[in-house]
C-alpha cells in the first residue's frame, strides 16, 4: 500500500516536470519561429525546436496516463472502483532520517516469521510453551551514516559460520526467570526447529545488511543529483543568454535544457525511492525503529 502511495504521488510530481519542459520548449518554439520569419533563424533550427516541442507533449501524454495507472492500483488496494478520482498529495513528504548506529539485533525479533521459528522451537521442546526459546545473536546492526556496522558484516562473513549451524545454535530457556538454560537439540524434530531459525535469522540478517547499504548509495545518488541540479540550473542560464547574443546555437540550448530536466525527473524518482525504501528496511527489521518521540 504504501510503495503504490508513493508510486502514485511521483507520478503526479513527473507531470509537473513534464509540463515544465513543454512550457519551456513551448516558448523556444515560438522565439525560434519569429526569428525564422524574420531571416535570423534556419528552417533547421524551426524544425528541430517544434520536434523537441512536439516529443515533450508525448513525454507528457505517457506521465498522465502513468499517473492514471497508479491511481487505479491504489484505489484497488483501498477496495475502491478504479475511477483515478482518489484524492492525494501533490509532492513526496520528508525522507526520514537515516537509521542512527548501534540499532540492536534484538529488533529483528520481531519479525513475524523469526517469531513463528521461534515457536517452533518452543513447541518441539516440552515446557517452554510461555519461554522465548530462541534469540538472535546480540549485535549492533548499524554503523556511523546509516550503514551497515562491522558486527553485521563480520556475521554474514561465509567464514563466520559456527553460529549457523544447529548443533551450535542451543536454545536458551526460562525457567520462570530464575534462571536460563541450554537445552540439548536431540530429536529430529528440534534439529529441524532450529535449523530453520538459524535460516531465516541468517536471511534477516542478510536482508537488513543489504537494504542499509541499498540507503547509504541513494542518499549519495541524491546528494550528487541535487549538485548537478545546480550546476545545470547554471548552465542553462549561460547558455539561454548567449543564444540571445546570438553566440551559441539552439541545440546547445536545447541539450542542456534537456540535462536539466532528466535531472529533476530523476530526484523525484530517488525521493520516491528513499521513502520506499525507509518501508523496507522498516519491514525487514520487524517494524519502525525511532522512538515515538521522534514521530
Amino acid at each position: 500500500m504504501a510503495r503504490t502511495y508513493f508510486i502514485a504521488i511521483e507520478a503526479r510530481m513527473q507531470i509537473g516536470v513534464a509540463q515544465d519542459i513543454v512550457d519551456a520548449l513551448t516558448e523556444i518554439d515560438r522565439i525560434v519561429q519569429v526569428r525564422f520569419e524574420n531571416g535570423y533563424a534556419n528552417a533547421q533550427d524551426a524544425a528541430l525546436a517544434r520536434t523537441d516541442l512536439e516529443s515533450a507533449r508525448d513525454s507528457l501524454l505517457s506521465a498522465q496516463l502513468g499517473e492514471r495507472d497508479a491511481i487505479r492500483a491504489l484505489e484497488v488496494l483501498l477496495g475502491q472502483y478504479p475511477d483515478t478520482n482518489l484524492e492525494f498529495p501533490n509532492r513526496l513528504m520528508r525522507e526520514p532520517p537515516p537509521p542512527p548506529a548501534g540499532l540492536p539485533s534484538q529488533l529483528l525479533e520481531r519479525r513475524p516469521d523469526i517469531i513463528a521459528a521461534e515457536r517452533r522451537i518452543a513447541a518441539a521442546i516440552a515446557g517452554v510453551d510461555q519461554a522465548q526459546a530462541a534469540r538472535l545473536p546480540q549485535i549492533s546492526l548499524t554503523g556511523s551514516l546509516g550503514g551497515a556496522s562491522n558486527e553485521l558484516s563480520d556475521l554474514l562473513d561465509p567464514v563466520n559460520v559456527v553460529w549457523r549451524l544447529a548443533a551450535n545454535l542451543l536454545a536458551p530457556i526460562f525457567d520462570g526467570g530464575r534462571r536460563r538454560a541450554q537445552v540439548d537439540v536431540s530429536t529430529a524434530a528440534q534439529e529441524e526447529a532450529v535449523a530453520n531459525y538459524a535460516d531465516l535469522a541468517l536471511n534477516a540478517f542478510a536482508e537488513v545488511e543489504g537494504l542499509l547499504d541499498q540507503g547509504k548509495i541513494l542518499r549519495e545518488r541524491r546528494r550528487a543529483l541535487l549538485t548537478s541540479d545546480e550546476a545545470s540550473d547554471r548552465a542553462l542560464y549561460i547558455a539561454q543568454l548567449r543564444f540571445d547574443e546570438g553566440e551559441n546555437e539552439l541545440i546547445d540550448v536545447l541539450n542542456i535544457q534537456q540535462r536539466v530536466f532528466g535531472t529533476r525527473s530523476s530526484l523525484v524518482a530517488i525521493q520516491r525511492s528513499v521513502l520506499t525504501h525507509y518501508v523496507d528496511l522498516s519491514l525487514a527489521l520487524g517494524g519502525d525503529w525511532r522512538s515515538p518521540e521522534e514521530g
